[in-house]
């Protein structure tokens, strides 16, 4: 539930959003951080316990090495005495950290706006975002530099399309609970271009035969009522919706 702030009687209000939804994911990468973090300075720990690192300015400049590459650099900080690498957790900032995950704050001048039409405009913003990730990260689309008006507008129709489709497909596998854990839309994209269709000729006539071992048969079926049928020696791909 949305709650707004007035701050100095300015012309912005301030709107703090959250979700137990939100909470949860936060806090899952929140936690991958923080074991990141101790790990890198566990191996630094191996590593001097091994007598693969002596010098103790080496053994300094190691550990905040590994600590800042790892991102965990204000949750965890370090002591190394008598030839020993204590590794120190700043519960402190963890806790503060772990309470505020969920939670996000939103500027906005349009202080007559309602609060929960603030938030939806942001997770409109967020969705136009994730558009455009979803493109360079899944069809490895790129910039394209054309100058012709029906070039431009043939490169955006066909970016909109692929955007269309890789929404419904997302839709889809959320509904019939794929994308959760290692289950991401990238994964099912991956099987899918591993499906693979043989041709033979036998006695002169071409049959085509999809690999017994598709892995996601079931889920094209459940999901988009996909199924593979044989008609006049081909194989066909039909859709039911």
């Amino acid at each position: 539930m949305p709650i707004t702030i007035f701050v100095n009687d300015e012309k912005k209000k301030y709107v703090l959003c959250g979700s137990e939804y939100r909470k949860k994911s936060d806090l899952e990468s929140f936690h991958k951080i923080i074991q990141k973090g101790r790990e890198a300075l566990e191996k630094v720990q191996k590593m001097k316990e091994k007598n693969k690192i002596k010098k103790y300015e080496i053994v300094i400049r190691r550990a905040q090495k590994h600590l800042t590459k790892s991102g965990a650099e204000k949750y965890f900080d370090f002591k190394y005495e008598n030839g020993k690498l204590e590794i120190i957790e700043k519960k402190d900032e963890v806790r503060k950290a772990e309470n505020l995950c969920g939670f996000y704050i939103l500027e906005t001048s349009e202080t007559e706006m309602d609060d929960k039409d603030v938030e939806a405009h942001y997770k409109q913003l967020q969705q136009v975002e994730r558009v455009f990730r979803d493109l360079k990260k899944y069809l490895d689309i790129r910039p394209v530099f054309h100058w012709k008006d029906k070039r431009v507008k043939t490169h955006m129709f066909l970016c909109l399309l692929a955007q269309t489709v890789l929404g419904y497909t997302r839709k889809c596998l959320k509904q019939n609970g794929w994308i959760k854990g290692k289950d991401t839309l990238q994964k099912f994209i991956i099987e899918l271009s591993s499906i693979k269709i043989g041709k033979f000729v036998i006695i002169g006539k071409e049959i085509f035969q999809v690999q017994n071992n598709n892995p996601i048969k079931e889920l094209l079926k459940k999901a988009f009522d996909i199924v593979f049928e044989f008609v006049d020696d081909k194989t066909m791909c039909g859709l039911n919706r």
